[in-house]
Order: C-alpha cells, then sequence, then structure tokens
C-alpha cells in the first residue's frame, strides 16, 4: 500500500513563477536545489512560508491508490497569495523518481502524468485555495517511488490586538470574562466614561483582585508591543504596594510560554514611588516577572509602552491577558489595550 507521512525538512523560500501572465507556470527544476550533505531542499529568497506539509507520498507495492490530505481553512486564512503547490521527485539523491502520478486539489488536477519523468526533479504551480481543501495524490510509477509535496504561501500581517471599550462593555468584539480573587468583599469590574474601572472597597487588610481576562493564541513576533493607557486613582494597602511590592490598583498581566517554559509578566501601575520590579520562580518552575511603573496619582498616563521580549527574551506566545486591580481597597481605570507590531498609533 501507498505511504504518507510528515518529514522533516529544512526550508528557505524560492522564488515564484510570473502568476500574472502564466498562474500555472512551471518553474524549472534549476531554481530548487538539493543540499547532498543534510538532505535537505533549499531555495533562494522570497517572502513565502510554510504552509502545509512536507507529506511524503510513497508508493508501495500492489495497484496504486489514492491518498488525501484535508487543509484547514483556519490555516489558510493566515495566508494569501500566491499560494504555491511545490512537488519534489523522489529522494534526497535523485533516486525513486516518479514517472507517472497524479496531484489534485479539491478534484482539479494541478499536476498529471505527463508532468512526471525521471528527469523531473521538482514542479512548482500556483493554485487558488481560501475556504479549505483537500489534497489527493496518486502515485502510478515503481514501487519505493515517493513524491514530497508542500504548499508556500504570503503569510497575511494580523491585525492588532485593541479594545478602547467604547462600546460601553466588554462582552464582546472582543469578549472579556470577568474573574477576581476573593477574600472578603468581591470588587466590581465596569465601563465608564468609556474605560474599564476597578473598584474595591471595605477590605479592611484582605487582599483582593477584581478584572477581565481573555484566553489567547497569539505569537510574540506578530505581537510583540504591549501598550495601554492607566489611571491609577487609589490604594489602602500596606506600603503603599502590598505583599512582596506586587499589589497595584491597575494591573496588565501575561501568560507567555516557548515550546519548554511558561512565564507571568504582571505590568504594574501605581504611584507615590511605591512600585518594585523583580523576577521569581514559584514552585512549578514558572517564572514571574513584575514591571512596575510609578505615575502620577488620578491622573490618565497615556501610551504605557513594553517590548514583551524586554521582558522576557524567550517569549514566543501570548495564551492569556489579564486587566484588573489588586490589593485591599482599590480604585483604577484602564483604557486603549493594545498589543500590536508596533508602538500603538
Amino acid at each position: 500500500m501507498n505511504m504518507k507521512r510528515l518529514v522533516p525538512l529544512v526550508f528557505l523560500a524560492i522564488p515564484a513563477c510570473d502568476s500574472a501572465d502564466n498562474p500555472l507556470a512551471v518553474i524549472p527544476a534549476s531554481e530548487v536545489v538539493l543540499d547532498q550533505a543534510s538532505g535537505a531542499i533549499q531555495m533562494v529568497d522570497q517572502p513565502t512560508q510554510l504552509m502545509f506539509g512536507p507529506f511524503e507520498f510513497l508508493r508501495g507495492k500492489g495497484k496504486p491508490v489514492t491518498e488525501t490530505v484535508t487543509l484547514r481553512r483556519d490555516d489558510l486564512e493566515r495566508f494569501g497569495p500566491p499560494i504555491m503547490l511545490r512537488v519534489w521527485n523522489g529522494d534526497e539523491n535523485g533516486f525513486n523518481r516518479v514517472s507517472s502520478a497524479s496531484v489534485r486539489i479539491d478534484g482539479l488536477e494541478v499536476f498529471g502524468p505527463a508532468d512526471f519523468s525521471q528527469s523531473t526533479t521538482d514542479l512548482q504551480r500556483q493554485i487558488d485555495i481560501t475556504n479549505g481543501a483537500v489534497l489527493s495524490v496518486r502515485v502510478a510509477s515503481a514501487p519505493g517511488s515517493r513524491l514530497r509535496i508542500w504548499i508556500e504561501g504570503v503569510r497575511r500581517a494580523p491585525g492588532p490586538f485593541f479594545d478602547d471599550f467604547n462600546d460601553g462593555d466588554f462582552t464582546h468584539d472582543p469578549t472579556w470574562t470577568p474573574w477576581w480573587i476573593e477574600n472578603g468583599p468581591t470588587g466590581t469590574v465596569s465601563v465608564v466614561d468609556e474605560a474599564v474601572r476597578f473598584y474595591r472597597v471595605g477590605a479592611g487588610g484582605r487582599g483582593g483582585a477584581t478584572g477581565l481576562v481573555m484566553d489567547t493564541a497569539l505569537a510574540v513576533e506578530d505581537f510583540p508591543v504591549l501598550v495601554f493607557d492607566a489611571k491609577a486613582v487609589s490604594r489602602s494597602v500596606a506600603g503603599g504596594c502590598g505583599y512582596r511590592c506586587a499589589e497595584h490598583p491597575v494591573e496588565v498581566r501575561l501568560f507567555l510560554a516557548n515550546a519548554t517554559d511558561t512565564a507571568v509578566v504582571t505590568y504594574g501601575v501605581n504611584y507615590g514611588g511605591a512600585v518594585r520590579d523583580y523576577s521569581e520562580y514559584n514552585a512549578e518552575g514558572w517564572l514571574f516577572v513584575y514591571d512596575a511603573t510609578d505615575v502620577t496619582q488620578d491622573t490618565w498616563a497615556r501610551g504605557l509602552s513594553f517590548r514583551l521580549r524586554d521582558t522576557w527574551p524567550a517569549a514566543e506566545t501570548i495564551y492569556r491577558i489579564q486587566i484588573y486591580g489588586h490589593g485591599w481597597d482599590y480604585d483604577g481605570y484602564i483604557d486603549n489595550v493594545y498589543l500590536g507590531p508596533q508602538v500603538r498609533p
């Protein structure tokens, strides 16, 4: 039977064909180079990135069969044209090439038997897939022959994450969830004059937190900068910043991760010099980082800006955002929360 598997390859980008003149033109084999030492396919620079694959389709014994791979719409939406379907014929040593095959997208043949021969190294054609698609491959050559297939596209620049709360709530576009730590009276979170207010009174020395939370899946590469406006009105916590100087009227907390580690980064806003920057690990090995900014009491501090990798250089993903007030009694406001590729306009 035929076999399909993921193959760990190293890819660089390749120049696309002149799709305006001939969107189905086959790229000459000379524009793809095989690294004989590493077995990796290498290409000259062009701003496309790997979308799907690479997949290897191996001709087994018995009758040829058609194998399929589903290309999800959610993945496609992150890329734009030109979208190129690419085929490498054979293995890294130039052996086990395919002389006859059919490669289709949603039943439409992109490459047919006439496109393959023992002298064909690689093929490329521009395709149009936007709403999800099915890749189907049938290898009809001798057992052991194989194709490596992948799809490249131009990655769309994601729009920034932004909420100015001008719609008067926090329940849609985007949707936040109320969140709190109770120890005594529960604080309130509300939208006042198109800004979010965190308010708690009557705590009597019992700490707590009140705010909003949102789970995300944002790449730090695309969302490297945090910007927000804050107003620290009042707080009653001991020492002005509470336990370990980590309690403030306004805080933004980002949960960051990479392949092996997690960091919880808190950007606090306080007044009267009651701020302290430090980091520590908890028992589970998570890194906690505190970055506090001293502002003027009861006055809007506009455009507070932080580069996430200045705080934790290893950050790759933002998977949760919290905005809240923290301490005993507190009164604070936040507005114009932004995550994006540059300083907020």
